[in-house]
């Protein structure tokens, strides 16, 4: 979407110590006390004492003095919530969302410039989630409103949904067709792109946040509630922002330090808002994130619309025919790249021979092999089919590029 920028997951932690004490404590009955009235410095014994003793001498009697009592030992269920209080959260454990066995969430974003930048006017974009462990699976979808008075009718609104299951990762851009990426080159597997997924890894001084009482329940779970600003965000900021100011709240679940909900305003007076707000020169941004159906039932799976919309056209229903042990770097309905360890020989040979199987006549005028490259054109029931075969210097695999029309 060529005017959205994506949002961060923000999420935070504070250890906050809580102790108290007090109460009292009465002195011991059994005591001696001083006899005044018999013009000595006699101690009478209790009532109760069979016989009285003489002390020893002793400088003039004076009127008892009450003694401060220490204060007792604080109560327990105030002990037992400043231990739960004394509890250390680390940025790790804030940033542990996929350590749950399932989660949906909702983020939302408004941005509004106010300067002379690429994201002019104001624009909403809304992203929900879903999360399974095991078997691992994600779908998401992320809408873009432009909500400018003057907003060009062709990006009024737009749509991305993601599916993943595994190593095997599906997009769809504005209904422009599917596309299929595959294991590590996921946006998912992206460092860069980690916020989507875990909002964790944007917070950082966790000591700078506030304990808000009393702590809530979102959506059934039961949240410590705190207060930030930007200190708290200053390493996900980096050196890429100018004069930034951010405020928010955020809930932490009790059981798992995870994030169930969070508030944050965030203001651009000059400069830049960094990774936080890329391309926001001056202006503002308002998010909400929540949290729901942890550990629930959740099933993901991808539709088949979707798997058969990577398919290379005129393969749909066998498949794009792969070479033991290749890899599909990408895929779509016009064009296909993969990396085998085979030799970029033992390909052409591997192409040369299925295709014809299937159906496909190789047109030799248009089809080349020179050292570590080779072109070849196919064609089927009026389709035309490349196939463009390349050694990788840096890798060593065999580059294998397909596209149709």
């Amino acid at each position: 979407m060529r005017r959205v920028f994506l949002p961060l997951f923000l999420i935070l932690i504070l250890v906050f110590v809580a102790a108290c004490g007090g109460g009292d404590q009465s002195a011991p009955e059994d005591t001696a006390v001083i006899d005044q009235d018999a013009g000595s410095s006699e101690v009478v014994e209790p009532e109760d004492a069979e016989e009285t003793v003489a002390p020893p001498p002793a400088p003039a009697a004076e009127e008892p003095t009450a003694t401060p009592v220490p204060p007792t030992a604080t109560p327990e269920p105030v002990q037992e919530e400043a231990q739960e209080d004394e509890a250390v959260i680390t940025a790790e454990q804030l940033a542990s969302l996929d350590d749950l066995d399932s989660y949906r969430s909702t983020t939302m974003v408004v941005t509004k410039s106010t300067g002379d930048d690429e994201l002019a006017g104001e624009s909403r974009v809304e992203i929900t989630s879903e999360y399974t462990r095991d078997p691992m699976a994600r779908y998401m979808t992320m809408s873009y409103e432009d909500l400018g008075a003057d907003a060009d009718a062709s990006l009024d609104e737009e749509t991305i949904e993601f599916y993943q299951i595994g190593d095997e990762f599906i997009g769809n851009l504005s209904g422009e067709g599917w596309i299929r990426i595959g294991g590590a080159n996921t946006p998912f597997g992206d460092p860069n792109s980690a916020f989507l997924t875990n909002s964790g890894v944007l917070f950082s001084n966790l000591e700078d946040l506030h304990r808000i009482r009393p702590d809530e329940k979102i959506n059934g779970m039961a949240s410590r509630h705190y207060a930030f600003n930007e200190n708290s965000m200053a390493l996900w900021l980096g050196t890429d922002t100018s004069k930034v100011d951010a405020e928010g709240e955020v809930w932490i679940a009790k059981d798992g330090d995870f994030v169930t909900k969070y508030v944050l305003d965030v203001v651009v007076k000059e400069g830049g808002g960094g990774p936080l707000t890329i391309g926001l020169g001056e202006g503002s941004m308002h998010m909400e994130f929540e949290l729901s159906d942890v550990n629930s039932d959740l099933v993901i799976e991808i539709p088949d619309e979707a798997t058969q919309g990577t398919e290379l056209a005129g393969f749909e229903d066998e498949g794009f025919p792969t070479p033991d042990g290749a890899t599909v770097m990408m895929a779509s309905a016009e064009f296909l790249t993969m990396a085998s360890d085979l030799s970029v020989e033992d390909v052409l040979v591997f192409y040369e021979e299925v295709l014809a199987d299937l159906g496909w006549t190789k047109n030799e005028d248009s089809s080349m092999s020179m050292g570590g490259f080779t072109s070849l054109e196919f064609t089927k029931d009026g389709q035309s089919l490349a196939v463009l075969i390349t050694e990788d210097d840096n890798t060593g695999q065999t580059q294998i590029m397909a596209t149709t029309e």
